[in-house]
């Protein structure tokens, strides 16, 4: 599964009702910089994200299904609705390691690309050859 990073961020902005990128760069505590890189290299620090956003519904963030937040009636233990922080560093830890192996794949199928331009280029240049018609 490959989590769009900039989807993310919009769903953040989206949730928190935040407008600009320099206004979500403070409110995570980042500088405009690190959400910048964040965005052009569709990477993003979830530790922070979750540190920031503890409230926030990640069925939303991720897939896009359910409401912004958590919610929890009045009456409820807030300890039973507020995510625990110990099962989102494991799903913290799968998402890196997704990420980690989209990035592997990306690589290679870059190199494969390559590979097969060259041999499309070496395959144009022998057919545009003469060929020897005294075989």
């Amino acid at each position: 599964m490959n989590i769009d990073k900039n989807l993310l961020i919009s769903r953040i902005k989206d949730a928190y009702k935040i407008k600009t990128d320099t206004d979500l760069a403070k409110f995570l505590g980042v500088a405009t910089t690190t959400l910048a890189s964040w965005k052009t290299r569709n990477n993003i620090d979830f530790e922070r994200i979750y540190a920031k956003c503890a409230n926030l519904n990640w069925n939303f963030l991720i897939y896009g299904i359910g409401p912004y937040f958590i919610q929890c009636d009045e009456q409820e233990d807030k300890t039973k609705c507020q995510p625990k922080t110990e099962s989102f560093k494991s799903e913290i830890e799968v998402l890196r390691s997704m990420a980690e192996k989209n990035d592997q794949l990306v690589g290679i199928l870059i190199e494969e690309i390559t590979r097969l331009k060259s041999e499309l280029q070496r395959s144009e240049i022998n057919e545009s050859l003469p060929k020897d018609t005294n075989q």
